[in-house]
């Protein structure tokens, strides 16, 4: 019912759109030292390198569809060890269009198959110290500020990386009611003629 309802909140207000912005976080579900003794979502959840520079966690991910400015069109949860690249299929609505992802997402033979479906995916080289088009993937770096801005506020203003639950579907319903908190909060900033992501209010 969570996720029914913030679907139809996120297509009542972003139409009919064709160019989305992909990209996923980590959802820790135990602190990785307790990993081995952990039994909670046993063979569910995986082992995996945080984004950049970061270190390991142990739990899923939560990949998402953005609009350009930044508001939550669809959104996956897979084991941590599930590539960004595999739930692309997942993630992209019917009709075609463009997408916009990070180096994670860099595969001629997936933008092949995406492209026969009407989907354009556009990554910047999956290397970065080999990019033959630097210019380019810094164009495309620029493009996607709205995604980090959305994950920083899933993460920080509705703690998304503490979503503490027993069970896959109790985790899944909480991150659903954060996600669809967000979505509210971008529906009320933009009745009021603001930003979509301004959730901070200024006097």
């Amino acid at each position: 019912m969570v996720a029914q309802l913030s679907q139809r909140l996120s297509q009542a207000l972003l139409g009919d759109c064709h160019f989305w912005l992909l990209d996923s976080v980590s959802v820790p579900v135990c602190r990785l030292e307790r990993v081995d003794r952990c039994r909670r979502f046993a063979g569910l959840a995986h082992c995996s390198r945080e984004g950049g520079q970061g270190g390991f966690f142990y739990g899923f991910r939560l990949h998402l569809r953005l609009s350009p400015d930044g508001v939550i069109g669809q959104v996956g949860l897979a084991p941590a060890h599930v590539s960004d690249l595999a739930m692309t299929e997942e993630l992209l609505p019917p009709g075609g269009g463009l997408s916009l992802g990070d180096r994670n997402y860099w595969s001629p033979r997936q933008r092949n198959a995406l492209a026969l479906r009407g989907w354009q995916l556009e990554a910047p080289f999956r290397r970065r110290t080999q990019d033959p088009t630097p210019a380019r993937s810094r164009a495309m770096s620029a493009v996607r500020e709205w995604v980090e801005t959305t994950i920083g506020q899933l993460t920080e203003r509705f703690r998304l990386k503490r979503t503490w639950a027993r069970d896959l579907w109790h985790l899944s319903h909480r991150i659903m009611r954060k996600v669809l908190s967000h979505t509210i909060a971008a529906w009320f900033n933009i009745q009021a003629g603001l930003a979509p992501l301004q959730l901070a209010w200024t006097s």
